[in-house]
């Protein structure tokens, strides 16, 4: 579960998280979430950071910068899912969702966990 920008504000990110935990995943971070103390680096994935390989990588607010993009060039299946219907992320994803992240992540969360 990768975390960008597209949350706004630390306090966001739980919502990431908790829908990492309720599909039994892992969060990762960009470079910039990093920077700004939402997340640790030690979950940070790119060029400074870690490469991943996941089965499933699903990138929640990245706009896709090539340094972010280095490190996800392994996953298997990429979903993203970003507002700006041009961000660079929907270039590499097997399946993208143009939408707001603050409306999608709550109704996966309370999907998955109803199933």
């Amino acid at each position: 579960m990768g975390v960008g920008m597209g949350f706004k504000k630390k306090e966001n990110v739980q919502m990431a998280i908790d829908l990492a935990k309720a599909l039994g995943g892992a969060v990762a971070a960009t470079r910039n979430v990093v920077l700004r103390g939402w997340l640790p680096y030690y979950v940070q994935v790119g060029v400074s950071g870690k490469a991943v390989a996941p089965h499933l990588y699903i990138a929640l607010g990245i706009r896709g910068d090539i340094n972010h993009l280095v490190g996800i060039r392994k996953a298997r299946h990429i979903i993203a899912v970003n507002i700006n219907k041009n961000a660079d992320i929907f270039k590499i994803a097997n399946l993208g969702v143009i939408g707001d992240i603050f409306k999608i992540v709550p109704l996966l969360i309370e999907r998955i966990k109803k199933m």
